[in-house]
């Protein structure tokens, strides 16, 4: 009972958010650089949570209570829908950010190679160039999200490059 004029201020807060979210995520999604099925539930997801958020903070309002009556059962259970709401919006923003192998099992549960004892055991791209790939590029060119369609996940996709061609060409450093 104490909590609930912090309810009302929360989704008030929470509507806004998701407003100015849904805004500035449509502009960043004209880059066209995302997964379009991920990009497509990621965009149908925040608008939902921004109705579903704007529609419970109107409910709160004393006008609205007083002409609409909400069982508090039922209120609770759509403030639950819209807590997983969140979550499965937020899942799918981390998969276009990190790419759609952000949190999975193979990811997890991959292991690494051995770093190599002397200069004579390392590999010079598995040990040396492709970690330095990932840590600076990994962002923006990995599986399921490749800005300008090139990946660094593997040598084969370095030497198929993207949109402008090859990346990486045998025997030409330039």
């Amino acid at each position: 009972a104490h909590l609930r004029s912090a309810v009302s201020f929360a989704l008030l807060a929470g509507f806004l958010a998701a407003v100015i979210t849904c805004f500035s995520g449509y502009l960043l999604s004209l880059t066209g650089d995302y997964d379009y099925k991920t990009l497509t539930h990621h965009k149908i997801a925040g608008i939902v949570l921004a109705i579903l958020s704007g529609l419970l903070y109107i409910l709160t309002l004393p006008k609205c209570r007083s002409l609409l009556f909400i069982p508090a059962r039922l209120f609770s259970l759509l403030i639950i829908l819209l807590a997983g709401l969140i979550s499965y919006a937020g899942h799918l923003g981390g998969n276009l950010t990190h790419g759609n192998n952000f949190l999975n099992m193979q990811v997890l549960l991959q292991e690494e190679r051995e770093k190599p004892i002397s200069v004579d055991e390392a590999y010079i791209f598995e040990d040396v160039v492709h970690p330095l790939l990932i840590s600076k590029c990994g962002q923006s060119h990995q599986q399921g999200k490749s800005k300008g369609n090139f990946s660094i996940q593997t040598m084969h996709s370095l030497l198929k490059g993207g949109k402008s061609g090859p990346a990486v060409v045998p025997g030409k450093p330039d």
